[in-house]
C-alpha cells in the first residue's frame, strides 16, 4: 500500500539514491581546471564539455539496483518478511555504495598523481545521499517489522 510510512521511507531512500546520478559527490582542482566525481564516472569539467576520463561501470550499476531494489519493495507490501530481507540486502549495497564512493575518490587522486598532477579532493553533497538513504532504508524495514508484529499479535487473538 502506498499510504504507509515504509512506503515514504522507501521511496525517499530510492530517490536519494537514484539523486547520486546528478549530485556530484566530489570535486578536484588542479590549478585552472576542475574534476567532477559522480555515479557515472571521473569526468574533467570544462565550461563547454564535459570530458570523460573514467567511468564507475560497477558504482553505476549498484547505484541503479539499490534504488530499483527500494522501489520494489515498496510495491511487494503483502509480503513483509520478505520486503524485510530485500531492505536488508540493500543496507548492504548502500554500505557497498558508501564504500565505493570513498575508494574511487582516493583512486581518481591516485590516477593523477600518476600523472604527476597533485590535487586534493573536496567532497560534495553527494557523498551524504547513500547515508541519507540507508537511515530511510533502516527506518522502513523497522516500519514493517512493526507491520509484521501487529499482524502476528491480531492473528493470535482469532
Amino acid at each position: 500500500m502506498l499510504q504507509r510510512i515504509q512506503s515514504v521511507y522507501l521511496f525517499c531512500a530510492a530517490f536519494s539514491v537514484f539523486m547520486l546520478y546528478f549530485v556530484p559527490f566530489g570535486n578536484i582542482r588542479i590549478n585552472d581546471s576542475s574534476y567532477l566525481l559522480n555515479a557515472l564516472g571521473f569526468h574533467l569539467e570544462m565550461p563547454d564539455t564535459n570530458t570523460g576520463i573514467m567511468s564507475f561501470t560497477f558504482l553505476t550499476l549498484l547505484t541503479a539496483l539499490s534504488s530499483l531494489l527500494s522501489v520494489f519493495c515498496i510495491f511487494i507490501y503483502k509480503r513483509r518478511l520478505i520486503q524485510i530481507k530485500l531492505c536488508r540486502i540493500n543496507l548492504l549495497m548502500l554500505l557497498g555504495i558508501i564504500g565505493m564512493v570513498f575508494f574511487y575518490s582516493e583512486r581518481a587522486i591516485s590516477i593523477l598523481e600518476k600523472n604527476g598532477i597533485e590535487g586534493t579532493i573536496d567532497y560534495k553533497p553527494g557523498v551524504y545521499l547513500p547515508i541519507i538513504s540507508v537511515v530511510f532504508i533502516f527506518l522502513a524495514a523497522r516500519a514493517i517489522k512493526k507491520d509484521e508484529n501487529l499482524v502476528r499479535s491480531a492473528d493470535r487473538i482469532r
